[in-house]
């Protein structure tokens, strides 16, 4: 969950919060919409507050790769210490070239030396009857993270 702090001025800012269940490796993620005609956007600001104090700061473009979630980078935090990620328009940005939609925090390890190699997926099945499977208990799937990620 995140909160705004203005809305269409350039000192706008969201700011989500993350209460870490168990100390790790989380990657963080961010989800922004598409570039449409009625949606020009531009680059945000955007600093993630971790492991005890520590703080990371970078620039994201909101222009490509919208409609999905797209990787910042992986910032250890630890239970019980609050972390979180601030987003807002770069400096020199227009009014309305700038947005917050969603940020997630996944754990991936229990320390960030040994993160996985692994890739984030999107999957979208369409025009596909699911009545037809025949699997066990009418699950769409055996892969036990699978089923997870289908909300099984």
């Amino acid at each position: 969950l995140g909160k705004i702090h203005a809305i269409n001025n350039l000192a706008t800012s969201a700011v989500f919060d993350f209460m870490p269940p168990s100390s790790g490796c989380y990657r963080v993620d961010e989800f922004h919409p598409e570039v449409s005609v009625g949606c020009r956007l531009g680059v945000a600001n955007v600093k993630v507050d971790h492991c005890l104090g520590k703080s990371w700061q970078g620039n994201i473009s909101l222009y490509e790769k919208g409609e999905q979630w797209n990787t910042v980078g992986h910032f250890p935090f630890y239970a019980g210490i609050p972390g979180k990620v601030t987003s807002r328009p770069k400096a020199g940005s227009k009014a309305g070239e700038w947005v917050a939609d969603a940020f997630r925090f996944t754990k991936v390890s229990d320390s960030c030396s040994t993160v996985p190699h692994s890739a984030l997926v999107t999957l979208r099945l369409v025009g596909v009857d699911l009545t037809q499977v025949q699997l066990p208990d009418g699950r769409l799937t055996t892969n036990t993270d699978q089923r997870l990620a289908f909300h099984e």
